[in-house]
């Protein structure tokens, strides 16, 4: 039997040791950030609002320095999935134009206010973009921000230059629900007697086109399996009903939606449930240093009507080693709030220090730190 590790040595979660650079927040006037939190409290809780969280983090975290001299990243703090979300809503046809304006003036007050960004181009500062769009919902990123660094939950590597592995951070979704974050229904008594458990949109107005098919073919499978729950919510099932559907499941099935990301893997983690991924190009977050085939169970798209034949084909010590391990790490896609050590802020800024050695490695970063100095 195979040996499931976790995490390698180069990051205990538990310790959160290696978060030793600075990161220098940006001061952007309020129509960035608080302003529109204030006015769409939807974008505290939304999946998306990682935008937020990783900003007020910092703003508290002792990685934060206000010497931008000594800053190793800088930090960018712009809400703008819930500006977009704002914008969706009054005025629809223009909304992603306005947007792009909205992120432009953002960059040149970064660029026109402060020296740093032009000092290397834009390499060390940091832009959460946490929907599945990523930067796309910035027209002109490649214009603006090409060389910095994207914090997004979509590591979709055949969407080309939205994500580039090499410098960008793949981060959790928000889950914001209290009783799953705090361990609580993880933590409830009872049997995992259903084997597997899925709610959620099968039949979309897109068709076939969205999730590939595959939610529809999956239903058909499924009809009549008595230990397998698949359908779409019902109001007869609130969200404590879906919180102890995935804590009496052994795996939580997580078939793509219109893209390859999806809460629901960091959901069942929460609950103890075993994610299944049918998503053939998904990138999880901290890859690096998590050994992600010790915590789920991925199936290709193309066998995702024979998912119940496949799990119950796994062996029993097997299901065992992936639910231990899962509980030794659920913590790290998990946004706590407030963050402690080893939660999913912590755990993201881990991987953003991974990529400082390549920021130092930068021609730029070196050249322009040096003219700097010499003429100060």
């Amino acid at each position: 039997m195979p040996e499931f590790k976790t995490y390698s040595p180069v990051f205990d979660p538990s310790t959160n040791n290696g978060l030793d650079f600075k990161v220098f927040v940006y001061e952007l006037p309020d129509e960035f950030h608080v302003e529109l939190k204030r006015q769409q409290k939807r974008c505290i809780s939304d999946q998306y609002g990682t935008e937020i969280r990783i900003h007020e983090d910092l703003l508290k975290s002792p990685l934060r320095t206000l010497d931008p001299e000594e800053a190793e990243f800088f930090y960018v703090p712009w809400y703008g999935e819930c500006f977009l979300f704002r914008e969706e809503k009054r005025d629809h046809k223009n909304a992603i134009s306005t947007t792009n304006k909205w992120f432009i003036r953002a960059v040149n007050f970064v660029k026109q206010e402060y020296p740093y960004f032009n000092r290397t181009l834009g390499r060390d500062h940091v832009f959460v973009f946490p929907g599945a769009r990523g930067p796309h919902i910035f027209r002109d990123w490649k214009r603006h921000i090409r060389k910095s660094i994207f914090m997004t939950p979509e590591g979709d590597r055949s969407l080309g230059e939205q994500f580039n592995t090499w410098k960008d951070v793949i981060i959790p979704g928000l889950e914001a629900d209290v009783e799953l974050t705090s361990g609580k229904t993880r933590e409830l008594d009872g049997e995992r007697n259903q084997l597997a458990f899925f709610r959620g949109t099968i039949w979309n107005r897109g068709g076939s086109s969205y999730s590939r098919g595959i939610r529809i073919k999956m239903a058909d499978a499924l009809k009549g399996v008595t230990d397998v729950t698949f359908g779409e919510a019902e109001k007869s099932c609130d969200r404590a009903c879906y919180r102890r559907e995935m804590r009496r499941s052994v795996y939580c099935l997580c078939p793509r939606g219109w893209s390859p990301w999806t809460l629901r893997a960091y959901s069942a983690m929460m609950a103890g449930c075993i994610p299944v991924l049918l998503a053939d190009e998904i990138e999880f977050p901290y890859e690096n240093f998590l050994n992600w085939n010790a915590l789920t169970v991925k199936i290709p798209e193309a066998q995702a009507e024979d998912v119940v034949q496949i799990l119950r084909s796994i062996p029993q010590s097997v299901v065992e080693q992936k639910q231990a391990a899962i509980a030794r790490v659920w913590k790290m896609v998990t946004w706590k709030h407030p963050a402690e050590p080893g939660d999913a802020f912590h755990t993201v800024m881990a991987d953003l220090g991974l990529k400082r050695r390549l920021m130092k490695a930068s021609t730029y970063t070196f050249w322009d730190h040096d003219h700097v100095k010499r003429s100060s």
